[in-house]
């Protein structure tokens, strides 16, 4: 029996029912290498730092981010454009190219940066210095609604162009497994709750199949039958038994390996 696996953070969902599409052959691995590594780590560093002394919390480096990030980057200095939109159907905006990367968070935004002639050692502080002076930058820097993070960076001759993508998610996937049974899937989910309470609920095309808890350590477990056409949402239960949507994704994201 065949097999259907979907490595959350992993997978670049091409040439799927989404329509998602790169101008070029992209890498399915959660690592495009970005240029010149130590200013992305310089450069998150240096927000968390901002963050801490306007009291939001710290971002958490996440590989599709990253991977968003430097896609976008590169796409902007080969196409020649510098813009939140992308030319590339399926792909224009930034929670787009979140999506293409194996992503479903709930709320994203961005920050791109571009510049010419200045040295590599200079560039993260040239950078951070720049969105700080820019308010709708610095806002984004500062958003207490975020909670993660991804930087890529790309270069052609002395030409820079940064990309920073932040999203916010309470819930992050980090496996599925989904197995063809009678007119659908036997899915099982492996994830864990970042924050707020650890119990939650399964939506499949917007009604309720089943609740789930988590562990102390925010791990959870599902394992639930779908349709082989649905929308599945993860949410954390709110007071009187409502509950707040997480996550949502389309079962046909899952790739067959």
């Amino acid at each position: 029996m065949k097999k259907l696996v979907l490595l959350w953070i992993v997978t670049l969902l091409v040439g799927t029912g989404l329509g998602l599409s790169y101008p070029r052959e992209m890498p399915r691995s959660s690592t495009i290498p970005s240029a010149h590594p130590e200013a992305v780590a310089e450069i998150i560093r240096a927000t968390n730092q901002i963050r801490q002394r306007t009291g939001a919390g710290p971002l958490l480096d996440v590989p599709y981010l990253s991977d968003a990030a430097t896609a976008h980057s590169q796409e902007m200095l080969e196409l020649n454009y510098f813009s939140h939109t992308s030319p590339t159907p399926g792909i224009a905006k930034p929670k787009d190219r979140v999506q293409a990367f194996g992503g479903w968070d709930t709320k994203v935004g961005e920050n791109i940066y571009r510049a010419s002639g200045i040295s590599p050692r200079d560039l993260a502080q040239r950078v951070i210095a720049a969105w700080e002076k820019s308010p709708s930058h610095y806002q984004n820097l500062i958003n207490p609604e975020f909670n993660s993070v991804g930087v890529g960076i790309a270069v052609k001759g002395e030409d820079f162009v940064v990309t920073q993508v932040f999203s916010y998610q309470s819930i992050t996937i980090k496996g599925m497994t989904a197995t063809p049974a009678r007119d659908g899937y036997d899915l099982t989910v492996e994830g864990q709750i970042r924050e707020g309470t650890r119990e939650g609920g399964v939506f499949v095309n917007n009604s309720f199949e089943e609740k789930f808890s988590a562990n102390p350590e925010g791990n959870f477990h599902i394992a639930i039958h779908v349709p082989s056409r649905a929308t599945i949402s993860l949410s954390q239960k709110k007071a009187e038994n409502t509950y707040s949507q997480s996550l949502s994704f389309p079962v046909e994201s899952i790739r067959e390996q």
